[in-house]
């Protein structure tokens, strides 16, 4: 009688404490099944971006740095995923482009999964056509057209070399070309035009000043042409970190309808002339709450386990949003200033200069983790997004007129992250 009394009074305290602690009898409580987290133990960081050319996106281009390699898809979009918050030079290589370096740098503050951004615009070797190349003599002027080698649809350069320039015959080609770079994002300036000028004898200095002219977009002066206050010319050193040598404001040749830059008497001829335009820049966080998709749902996704036994080899797949999109574009911009939309290619041409091709393009993670008994896990990512705007500016009908041309760009994310006990769950977030 007493056993059956202590089995029934056993059974009945059992029955109080199961909401909460479960009960066993004869020594086989059981317990909650503690496993280590491996995303708070692993470290890794990302390198992402798209590699572009003035003809678009450049697919299957290697990208490597130390023995880290990937490949861009048909998007032109890479990711490197890299261990140490450190600088890093990126090699790119990609088929009828010249091979490209570029470095970055994960700081060390980085917190962990951190992301940077690094899109990069290659470009063709330059070539000069023997077909363009002119001989400038000592007794005549002398024109030589520079093709287009970007965009063999676009308007040619010219240089004018005048009578006297030169004290001997003197073989001149000349081709307008693009450089290689980075997308920064931070510069306040891009160039118009980049031109190459090659002669033989190589060493020929101007005994006079040498113009260099670049068409206007627009079809006519009074259909608008870019303030040249806001612009700049330089002839660029031949050694690369040497700073290049100023050449003064271009000029705006109304009737001519072209910009035009002077290579002064007494520099050599021969050398690589960029032609920039200036803009005003301006940020700020859009205010717009947008989260990536974590197991294909934009939200912040919550995985509860409510058994003893830990969940193991949990998967997480992250699709992060990076990339561009215009709010208000160049055209309607210019055309509320009531300015040629021939413009617009320009402007557009001049911020994927700055921010990488045009549009949204998408990075995956596949994160794993475990979630040990009676924990929640839960994991969101949420998009940076930035609001910038593009100030050029425009002369239309004579006077000087801001454009402004706005735009909402994805600048990394904010992973929030908790993993704990259900009845002792706390929020917390990692910048990224």
């Amino acid at each position: 009688m007493k056993q059956k009394s202590f089995l029934f009074g056993s059974l009945l305290l059992c029955a109080m404490a199961f909401s909460t602690t479960g009960c066993s009898i004869g020594g086989d409580d059981k317990t909650n099944e503690i496993v280590d987290d491996p995303l708070k133990d692993k470290t890794e960081y990302y390198i992402v971006g798209q590699v572009s050319d003035s003809k678009g996106v450049v697919a299957n281009a290697k990208v490597e740095t130390g023995n880290v390699s990937a490949t861009t898809d048909s998007k032109g979009v890479y990711k490197l995923t890299v261990n140490d918050a450190t600088a890093y030079k990126v090699k790119f290589t990609a088929s009828g482009l010249q091979t490209f370096e570029a470095e970055t740098s994960i700081a060390s503050s980085a917190k962990n999964r951190s992301q940077v951004t690094l899109n990069v615009r290659m470009a063709k070797e330059i070539v000069y056509d023997e077909n363009h190349t002119e001989t400038a003599t000592p007794a005549a002027d002398a024109v030589v057209t520079a093709p287009n080698i970007v965009d063999t649809n676009a308007d040619p350069a010219t240089i004018t070399i005048p009578e006297g320039t030169v004290t001997q015959d003197t073989k001149v080609a000349a081709v307008v070309y693009e450089e290689a770079k980075i997308a920064t994002g931070n510069e306040t300036q891009v160039p118009v035009s980049n031109v190459a000028v090659k002669t033989e004898p190589a060493d020929i200095v101007a005994k006079q000043a040498v113009t260099i002219a670049v068409n206007n977009l627009a079809d006519d002066a009074t259909d608008g042409y870019f303030d040249t206050d806001y612009m700049s010319a330089v002839k660029k050193d031949e050694v690369a970190t040497r700073a290049d040598k100023s050449l003064g404001k271009p000029v705006f040749n109304a009737g001519d309808n072209r910009y035009e830059i002077t290579i002064p008497a007494g520099e050599k001829i021969a050398g690589k002339y960029e032609m920039n335009v200036k803009f005003d820049k301006s940020s700020k966080t859009s205010g717009t709450v947008e989260y990536n998709a974590v197991n294909g749902k934009s939200e912040v996704l919550k995985l509860e386990n409510r058994e003893f036994n830990a969940m193991t080899g949990v998967k997480l797949n992250v699709t992060v949003k990076n990339g561009w999109t215009y709010t208000t574009s160049p055209a309607t911009a210019l055309a509320a200033k009531g300015a040629s939309q021939k413009l617009a290619a320009a402007i557009e041409r001049y911020i994927e200069l700055q921010e990488g091709k045009e549009g949204v393009y998408e990075t995956a993670t596949e994160l794993t983790t475990n979630i040990s008994g009676n924990h929640v896990l839960y994991y969101g990512n949420k998009a940076n997004i930035l609001a910038k705007t593009y100030t050029f500016h425009v002369m239309i009908n004579g006077q000087s007129t801001p454009v402004e041309v706005n735009l909402n760009s994805y600048n990394g994310y904010t992973e929030e992250y908790t993993n704990g006990p259900i009845s002792q769950h706390s929020g917390g977030s990692t910048g990224k």
